[in-house]
């Protein structure tokens, strides 16, 4: 039988050290945090082979006093706390006596520190947890940590270190993160005797951005300012355009503390859905202030992770604060090899009067398409809708309701010709490639355009004005068998569902009944429809309402729009180019690729090596 016995105080000070101190990026982040504690304003740190051989960390802080020296290095010793309710009110980094002991226990530590009020130093020396040293010594005021030998005692720890340069990089990602929440200290970063990086106390987020990334990435953020429920949030987040394809660039912050949050990141990414390409994330400097008794950072030894009292008001406030600030789209410019997303004109958008024979109308999209299949503006509703033809002609009931013009193609021709030719004289259609693409020229430059990408941002952006969406009731109720998370997001959003147009019941035994749907919906594809949208919404459940709606339109939008291959007469493509360059929120489709972009003549003459 095993007999249960205590372990020394060694090996117990090793196993709690392996929950504080992963690697060498552990120990900087734990002797960083002690020095803001201590109220430093000056903090250089300092590494050798990635900071397995060698880490200081040097403060301009209050220091320690000489009789607290040896207290600091025991197990749960600290200043930050003395009785169990101040863990619910934690205001400090450090607050569980663990860094210091788990550092020396695994490490050889050599400490200088002298207050202000001392006139002689101290000098101590602990090597994996015992004394070595004790003595006076002559040094300024604040605090010099420095930690040798990393794991020298755990071979097995040490083993599963990386190479230095993965390690040292790892230092690197925790001392930017540092420095961007701690904007009022100076920060120094050397490594292996050459200097990364330096940061000026000046308290202002976007000069460390600056100096850790550089102006480039530095000045193509905006500015994020909200409050919601007692929660605010600030702090900068970049255009949905220049995403990355990793989240290494976002940097979250509770109460000056850096974290990891999946409720932030959720937020974060969600507030970009519809606006930047799948894939890709935001950049983000993101600082979170709240009650401290509404935050638990006592989750985890590393004290990274939190717990909010309340997800949903964290999620509301940082979603809503980054929606609104990215909310206008003539911020985005962007710059490619080869060609550059169209950014201008801020132009007036043209009404079109157009023929209603041999179509149906499909309650989306504007600006116009004139020719065969046409634009026309519905007298139901304030926006355009667009026409798409399908082999029936208007019903009687509808062609009642259309205009006079609407329906004589000669009336208003003319009033076509001079409002395109006061602005888009110029605009001239050279062909399309592929089915999909449009070659244009206008004003002197020459453009390439996706149909499909501009068409579906049309209509996801006239669905969003309108708010709603007209529905067709349908011949015969489609019955739609759903999985479980399916069935659960559609019986739970069916006003949702309703504002968007689809009329749906329970129909029991995880089905819904398919009653009506929107007008550019084709009845024959609402069941895989439903089922898609279904899925998104289960993927999406705590999205907030805005967003799920969103969803249901972006769906719709992407289903209805033209196709790779559908034709068009010129005039319908001059009319949706015209669309394009006359409405600024035509830049992006829904999933965040160009609409359009620009190749100049020097990009051109490059390309054919005409510019040497």
């Amino acid at each position: 039988m095993s007999i249960i016995r205590v372990l020394p105080k060694n090996i117990s000070d090793l196993i709690a050290a392996g929950e504080v101190v992963e690697q060498p990026a552990s120990v900087v982040k734990e002797l960083f945090e002690n020095s803001v504690d201590a109220g430093a304003t000056n903090i250089v740190i300092e590494i050798n082979n990635g900071g397995k051989a060698f880490i200081r960390v040097t403060d301009n802080a209050s220091g320690i006093p000489r009789e607290f020296v040896k207290t600091a290095f025991l197990s749960h010793a600290t200043s930050k706390i003395t009785g169990a309710s101040d863990l619910d009110c934690i205001k400090t980094l450090g607050f569980r006596g663990e860094a210091l002991s788990s550092i020396c226990a695994v490490s050889k530590v050599d400490v200088l520190t002298r207050t202000k009020n001392e006139q002689v130093g101290t000098h101590y020396i602990i090597e994996g947890g015992e004394e070595k040293l004790f003595d006076d010594a002559g040094c300024p005021p604040g605090t010099t940590v420095s930690v040798r030998s990393l794991f020298y005692n755990v071979p097995a720890r040490m083993k599963f270190l990386k190479k230095d340069v993965s390690e040292g990089n790892s230092v690197n990602a925790v001392l930017q993160r540092l420095a961007i929440a701690h904007t009022e200290i100076a920060v120094k970063f050397i490594r292996d005797g050459k200097t990364v990086f330096q940061t000026f106390a000046d308290g202002k987020l976007q000069t460390v951005l600056r100096s850790l990334f550089g102006k480039e990435m530095s000045d193509c953020l905006q500015e994020v300012e909200h409050t919601l429920g007692g929660v605010c949030v600030r702090g900068l987040v970049s255009l949905p355009h220049l995403g990355r394809g990793s989240r290494s660039m976002q940097f979250f912050f509770i109460n000056g503390r850096t974290v990891k949050s999946p409720v932030i990141t959720a937020a974060l990414e969600g507030a970009y859905n519809n606006k930047t390409l799948v894939g890709r994330f935001p950049r983000a400097a993101l600082f979170i202030e709240m009650p401290f008794d509404s935050v638990d950072v006592n989750v985890h030894p590393a004290k990274t992770e939190v717990r909010f009292q309340d997800d949903k008001k964290v999620f509301d406030c940082v979603y809503y604060g980054v929606r609104n600030a990215i909310s206008d789209e003539s911020l985005v410019s962007a710059s490619f090899s080869a060609a550059r997303i169209f950014i201008e004109p801020d132009k007036i958008q043209e009404q079109v009067k157009m023929s209603s024979s041999d179509y149906t109308v499909s309650r989306v999209y504007a600006q116009p398409i004139t020719g065969k299949e046409k634009l026309f503006r519905s007298p139901e509703a304030e926006n355009p809708v667009f026409l798409k033809k399908t082999d029936s002609t208007v019903p009687e009931s509808k062609a009642s309701e259309l205009p006079p013009e609407a329906l004589d193609g000669n009336i208003g021709e003319e009033e076509e010709k001079d409002n395109l030719g006061q602005s888009f004289t110029e605009l001239n259609i050279l062909g399309e490639v592929y089915g999909v693409y449009l070659l244009i020229t206008y004003d002197g430059k020459f453009y390439i355009a996706d149909k499909h990408a501009a068409h579906e941002r049309i209509i996801f952006n006239d669905l969003k004005k309108s708010g709603c969406a007209s529905s067709q009731i349908m011949m015969q109720s489609k019955v739609v068998r759903l999985s479980a998370d399916e069935y659960a997001a559609i019986t739970e959003n069916l006003e949702l569902l309703s504002a968007a147009g689809y009329e749906i019941s329970d129909f029991g035994d995880m089905s819904v009944s398919v009653k009506a749907c929107p007008v550019m919906v084709l009845s024959e594809e609402i069941e895989s429809f439903i089922s898609e949208i279904a899925s998104k919404l289960a993927i999406g459940s705590k999205d907030p309402l805005p967003e799920k709606l969103a969803l249901i339109y972006h769906t719709s939008a992407c289903r209805a729009a033209l196709k790779s291959g559908d034709s068009l007469s010129g005039e319908e493509l001059k009319e949706l180019a015209v669309r394009i360059f006359s409405d600024k929120d035509v830049r992006y489709c829904p999933h965040g690729r160009p609409v359009i972009i620009e190749i100049t003549k020097k990009e051109l003459e490059k390309l054919f090596m005409r510019n040497k």
